[in-house]
């Protein structure tokens, strides 16, 4: 490992446990991440590192949340009125249903807890987190 470099942790350290890329790689894509304001998700899959289902499997393995296809519920269903479309956009969430005081929503990137936090603040509502594809995701 290079003088100064960071250990590898979540997302990122599972796929290289599950070799689907070298350390190196998986260090040089959370660099280019963060210098162009990316998600780690967002950027391992545009720059075709992981196909969207790969990394959202990992993702739903490593943190423990559940995998959910959102081919699986209409759009015209999903309660968009509960979190303001700059929000969506913003932290890219996307509500999926609502039950009781209970808020469920969709992300790619499970570490983007800034963006978790927001929803839970703005909606007072208690939020549970799946893990969605990033490209069906975005197509919403």
């Amino acid at each position: 490992m290079a003088q100064g470099a960071q250990p590898l942790s979540g997302l990122a350290k599972r796929l290289v446990m599950d070799g689907v890329f070298s350390a190196e790689v998986a260090t040089d894509a959370i660099h280019k991440s963060r210098e162009s304001k990316q998600p780690f998700v967002s950027y391992i899959i545009k720059q075709r590192l992981v196909s969207a289902h790969r990394a959202a499997s990992a993702a739903a393995e490593e943190f423990g949340l559940p995998l959910f296809d959102l081919d699986a519920i209409p759009s015209a269903s999903l309660p968009k009125e509960i979190i303001s479309d700059a929000l969506i956009t913003k932290h890219h969430i996307l509500p999926l249903m609502k039950r009781d005081n209970r808020l469920f929503v969709a992300v790619a990137d499970p570490t983007n807890m800034q963006g978790i936090d927001e929803i839970k603040f703005q909606t007072g509502i208690i939020t549970e987190v799946v893990i969605v594809e990033e490209d069906k995701l975005s197509a919403h």
